[in-house]
């Protein structure tokens, strides 16, 4: 049997588990995939004040003074922390969205410097429900009507109903079609800001569900203490529906906070303009820089082959001291959110002409005109069209006048 094989008989068995039992066997089920340091036990999270969450029945944590288990678990040691609904419905996920930012809002301590190895300290939050009185889609309507009223760094990150699906979070970089699952950051406070598209999904996982809750912890107890014994996060997803809908979505501003993506910069009403050409002396192309709109700042994407530096340095102290540049792949480079507008970018690249051999010119438009159908009346698609309307026509307006008036506004000629 294959880990995911496994994983999904979990996921029936917790399926079909019946009331009090539901707690305990979603905590030896995640237990079985996710081994030392951690330890999964219910109990309540509390931080170095005194401050305390209500019970969880599922809470993945590291064992606190030698001991294995213990109600009230403290907050530097809390991974993940989920809420489990027998039956869910809308009062129900608000009352699990209220705990979970209780969870969310506790003290931690600062994330250790363990220089090349990336660490985590935030605690990841979960709400898992056996079945839900309401549909996938209404929950996660119900999810950004919520985030609206709360600091992004208190939303949940992702809510899974069993046998059904999930919803969650995904991050995607500007001009790359690849979405990827994203996790807290691994601290609070910001001081890079990366270019990511934070977009809502929801996800038909049905009896893979359990899989993807498990393998979502499992890539992040990695993070959270490195060298943990988890399985490998892509065995547990083998063969599990990684088909999605993509709902809203949220940036980074300037002070760390997501906020919804301006409307007007959705891809079916946003057309960015053209990017800039940077040729050498002779004309050979040499990249295209672009400038992105991005909340209250902006980002630069790069293609070709020019390294991105050579616009950053133009752009200011501040600017510069922000930013940090993610490279996709060979060729494309993207800044991060940076505290500039659009003429701050090309005043960056008029410098850099001046100062160096190579010119800046806009791309020139390339207008095509070519035949795409042909669709004439002698068609039957249109012909069906327009007999279909004077039918209409003819059963609305009986008065003679009537129709003729309509026939002149018809009348296309």
């Amino acid at each position: 049997m294959t880990l995911s094989d496994r994983a999904r008989a979990i996921g029936q068995q917790i399926n079909g588990t019946a009331g009090a039992t539901l707690g305990p066997e979603l905590v030896a089920g995640i237990a079985e995939f996710v081994g030392w340091p951690f330890v999964v036990s219910a109990g309540r999270v509390q931080d170095c004040i005194s401050k305390a969450t209500a019970p969880f029945a599922c809470v993945v944590h590291t064992a606190a003074n030698g001991s294995p288990t213990s109600d009230v678990i403290p907050a530097d040691n809390a991974a993940v922390v989920i809420d489990v609904i027998e039956d869910m419905g809308i009062d129900e996920f608000r009352a699990a969205y209220e705990r979970i930012g209780e969870a969310k809002r506790l003290q931690k301590s600062p994330a250790p410097n363990l220089k090349k190895t990336a660490v985590a300290t935030l605690t990841l939050t979960l709400v898992f429900a056996q079945r839900s009185t309401v549909s996938l889609e209404v929950l996660a309507e119900e999810l950004q009507r919520l985030n609206e009223t709360r600091p992004s760094e208190e939303w949940p990150d992702m809510i899974a109903v069993s046998g059904v699906g999930v919803i969650s979070y995904a991050c995607q970089f500007p001009g790359h079609p690849k979405l990827g699952d994203i996790f807290p950051p691994a601290e609070k406070g910001l001081k890079a800001l990366p270019p990511w598209y934070v977009i809502v999904t929801m996800r038909p996982t049905l009896e893979g569900t359990f899989n993807k809750l498990v393998a979502f912890i499992a890539g992040y107890a990695a993070i959270f203490s490195p060298g943990a014994k988890v399985p490998n996060f892509t065995l547990l997803l083998e063969g599990v529906c990684s088909n999605m809908v993509t709902l809203s979505g949220y940036q980074y501003n300037l002070a760390g906070e997501l906020k919804p993506v301006p409307r007007q910069f959705y891809a079916d009403r946003y057309i960015p303009p053209l990017p800039i050409r940077i040729e050498d002396r002779s004309g050979e192309l040499l990249s295209t820089a672009e400038f992105i709109p991005w909340q209250d700042g902006g980002v630069v994407l790069m293609r070709g082959k020019l390294p991105l530096e050579s616009i950053l340095i133009f752009l200011g102290k501040e600017a510069l001291s922000k930013g940090g540049i993610t490279k996709l792949e060979p060729g494309f480079q993207l800044s991060y959110v940076l505290p500039i507008k659009r003429p701050d970018f090309i005043d960056a690249l008029t410098r850099l002409s001046r100062q160096s051999n190579m010119t800046i010119r806009p791309t020139e438009p390339n207008l095509t005109i070519q035949k795409m159908a042909n669709e004439g009346t002698s068609t039957p698609f249109i012909a069906r069209m327009y007999l279909g309307l004077m039918r209409l026509r003819d059963v609305i307006y009986t008065d003679p006048k009537e129709r003729l008036r309509f026939d002149k506004v018809l009348d296309q000629t």
